[in-house]
């Protein structure tokens, strides 16, 4: 099957997550009152330094939302030493979790007492430390005052290096270097699929699936109904949208049939709490090897499994009875990895992934780990937590637990070639392409070097992308040597695979959410796409890509787009593309990648037929683009600055204010002088909405602009001007802002630099930037309003 070599193994990209533990510390840093900040700016001439020392020092945190992982606040019921439980929520994946109370403060458990009890952070930033009050579902954590006298804080989160090392830890503990020999890089496995061949034909894939009980945690569901979670045609039992089987199916459009040999209840020899020992580790790993040991003296032959070209059991599935009960990230905490060689019937078995069962069996996250066995996808949320990567558009970003979204298009279609793929570069100009929804048939256009492209698909919120954030025509920028750790956007740190968010405002990126209402292109929302729009069509070295679209229709099962190639002549007519064959996943013991879709189209009068033969071919009409009507249009135009903008300061602090006119396809975006114009507006008596905002400001909303003429509305002199310092963009400016501030204080461009974070824009986070916050100190988006 086409890409298989894209094994999870690629978290050698370098960034990893990793455990959570805590230590003591009797004394805890807690919030200061918004009276004691004011003051604090106050005597900023006399102990000013002193001051954000002061911050730095005692409130070192990061705060923000919840990350992009496989867990996203999910509700986990832990225990604590009277065999209680209380209800944690979590975030990450099996490589580093962060836990929170139900009411936001971050918790741990204390080393020295078992219990689990509220958190703070140390001074270094690199550790939980526990308060010594337990964590109590019944008590309001607000209420709590420490030895201190001070409160606690919620959304702690650790710095990124101390994130990166336990990462790191988590990662050698759970991964054998060079068990497998599967650790093809994501580079070379691209380029392997460019020179393969395929068959089409379906694919069958048989994995295993080991379940397992404790004589202290017995099975509470049945075999039969994990078997039909997995296998069965059609399931919907515990509100799950189909089987295990049914959504490969689904999403490969019939050409993977993956289906599971399901074994057991093999009884451990253990009760679990002693695999689920805190002290203890390894101890999950060690169930494994118990597991298959007794598997294979029953005479099991793990020969008749799917194999990868290493003869490796491709997929390895092993569901405990109950919940993980004890610590996140310890003991039988749901988790990915490698076993040593585990040799039989002369095969072996070393990746596997466990989870629990749990009261309410869910497929989603069976379906994100077995997408990285089965089809070998890598992850594409961000291990650093800072940004959201895909979001909730992919599989392979955030997972709906019982609806799991199909992978992108560029993964169904190019990776494992379960779809057509048009190349939109080689279609005549203004030819008009129609898309259907939900299908692995996409479009593509190339850059020169072939490593880095735009995807399209039409993604409508139904079915297995029913719980998609907004439908439309999803454009995906692709470069398959980027990283979905680096937000950046820049041509050295960007994704690997982006989503270009037609409303430009770049949510992911910006770890804002997982995804928007306006993310995706549709008429009355964004219809082009284009090197002067906004979102650009730019490679990322800020070159233009030459992907010009127009004529985007409204969202729907069909959706039509124009494309421009003014390197083609105009025709007419009918063009006829012949889809490219679809790809075969073989029944083990070896399995052979499948190349890319390429194309080779030479237009005609009547047609443009590609090489490959012979296939179905759909019919895409070209049509002339209509005559523009002869009514008159107009402008609007201004001026807009930072309402601490003086002529001295840097003039990028009036760029990138972005001007909308709602409920139009038309936007400016402000120059270094704060300038922006909107052209081509037609008349309207009845009046637009302008719309200004920036990342990092509070919004701005000018109602009833009537257009009977071109519009000026600020001078240069007298600018529009937009209250800055709101940095995690909640749209209160407080002391969350002056905790971001100080996590940064003192960094410039060649160090731990955020230009976002670099209000006045001078190229280092200082004592001036902590003056734009306290300028609006305390207050919200509706007192500027």
């Amino acid at each position: 099957m086409k890409g298989l070599l894209f094994k999870k193994e690629q978290k050698e990209r370098g960034l990893f997550t990793g455990d959570f533990n805590c230590s003591r510390q009797d004394e805890i840093s807690g919030n200061y009152s918004s009276k004691v900040i004011k003051e604090g700016f106050c005597i900023l001439n006399l102990k000013s330094y002193t001051f954000v020392s002061l911050i730095v020092l005692t409130l070192f945190v990061i705060i923000s939302k919840a990350s992009a992982a496989p867990y996203n606040g999910e509700v986990f019921k832990m225990k604590q030493p009277d065999n209680t439980y209380v209800d944690v929520k979590i975030w990450g994946d099996e490589y580093f979790q962060r836990a929170e109370s139900i009411d936001g403060y971050t918790v741990c458990r204390d080393p020295h007492t078992g219990w689990i009890c509220y958190a703070n952070i140390n001074n270094s930033s690199d550790e939980y430390v526990s308060s010594g009050v337990v964590y109590n579902k019944r008590l309001s954590a607000n209420t709590i005052t420490l030895k201190n006298g001070r409160k606690l804080t919620r959304g702690l989160k650790l710095g990124k290096s101390a994130i990166l090392k336990k990462a790191r830890e988590k990662h050698d503990e759970l991964f054998l270097a060079g068990e497998t020999g599967n650790t093809t890089s994501i580079q070379n496995s691209y380029n392997k699929t460019l020179d393969s061949d395929y068959s089409g034909s379906t694919s069958p894939i048989t994995g295993l699936t080991i379940l397992i009980d404790f004589s202290d945690c017995p099975q509470s569901i049945s075999k039969e109904e994990i078997s039909n979670l997995i296998n069965q045609e059609g399931y919907k039992g515990f509100d799950n949208n189909g089987s295990v089987r049914d959504y490969f199916y689904d999403i490969s459009e019939g050409r993977l049939i993956y289906t599971n040999q399901v074994i057991g209840y093999y009884r451990a020899k253990n009760p679990k709490s002693y695999y689920n020992d805190l002290n203890a580790t390894g101890r999950a790993k060690e169930l494994i090897m118990e597991a298959l040991e007794a598997l294979d003296k029953e005479g099991f032959d793990f020969s008749k499994l799917s194999l990868d070209e290493n003869g490796m059991v491709m997929a390895v599935n092993f569901l405990y009875a109950g919940n993980p009960d004890v610590d996140w990230g310890k003991g039988l905490w749901p988790q990915s990895g490698e076993i040593s060689k585990f040799d039989a019937d002369g095969v072996y078995v070393s990746r596997y992934q466990m989870s629990q069962i749990g009261t309410k069996p869910q497929i989603g996250p069976f379906v994100h780990e077995n997408c990285h066995m089965v089809c070998g996808y890598p992850d594409l949320y961000d291990y650093q937590y800072d940004s959201k990567g895909v979001g909730k558009y992919c599989v392979m970003g955030y997972t709906d637990p019982n609806n799991p979204q199909p992978p992108n298009g560029f993964l169904r279609s190019i990776m494992s070639g379960w779809g057509k793929v048009t190349k939109l570069n080689d279609l005549p100009d203004k030819t008009k392409v129609t898309i259907k929804a939900d299908s692995s048939d996409v479009f593509a256009y190339y850059s020169p070097n072939a490593n880095e492209f735009f995807i399209i698909e039409n993604i409508q919120k139904k079915g297995r992308w029913a719980c998609v954030p907004d439908e439309g025509l999803a454009i995906w920028h692709v470069d398959v040597n980027g990283n979905n750790d680096y937000q950046d956007m820049s041509r050295e740190k960007h994704y690997e695979v982006s989503l270009v968010q037609a409303d430009g405002l770049y949510e992911l990126e910006k770890n804002v959410n997982y995804g928007g209402t306006d993310d995706l292109f549709h008429y009355g929302n964004k219809d082009s796409f284009d090197s002067n729009t906004e979102p650009k069509s730019l490679w990322w070295d800020e070159t233009p890509s030459g992907l010009i679209i127009s004529d985007i229709s409204v969202e729907g099962d069909k959706m039509t787009f124009v494309i421009h190639n003014n390197n083609q002549p105009v025709s007419s007519g009918e063009y006829t593309i012949t889809p490219t064959a679809t790809p075969t996943a073989t029944q083990t013991p070896t399995t052979t990648p499948t190349p890319t879709v390429t194309t080779s189209v030479t237009p005609t009068a009547e047609k443009i037929t590609d090489t490959v033969t012979p296939t179905p071919t759909q019919v895409i009409t070209s049509t002339p683009t209509s005559e523009p009507l002869n009514e008159p249009t107009y402008t609007i135009s201004g001026y807009v600055a930072p309402d601490f903008y003086v002529d001295g300061n840097n003039p990028k602090t009036r760029q990138g204010f972005i001007v909308t006119l709602e409920g139009t396809e038309y936007s400016a975006i402000t120059d270094n002088d704060g300038y922006f114009k909107i052209n081509n507006i037609k008349p309207s008596n009845e009046g637009y909405q302008l719309c200004i905002s920036k990342v990092n400001c509070y919004k701005k909303v000018i109602d009833d602009i009537v257009v009977d003429s071109d519009k000026i509305i600020s001078e240069r002199a007298a600018p529009i001007q937009m209250w800055c310092g709101d940095l995690n963009n909640d749209e209160r400016i407080n002391m969350i802002d002056v905790v971001i501030l100080a996590h940064k204080f003192n960094s410039r461009i060649d160090g731990n630099y955020s230009e976002e974070v670099d209000l006045d824009m001078d190229g280092e986070v200082n004592f001036r930037d902590f003056l734009i916050v306290v300028k609006h100190f305390n207050t919200t988006q509706s007192d500027f309003s």
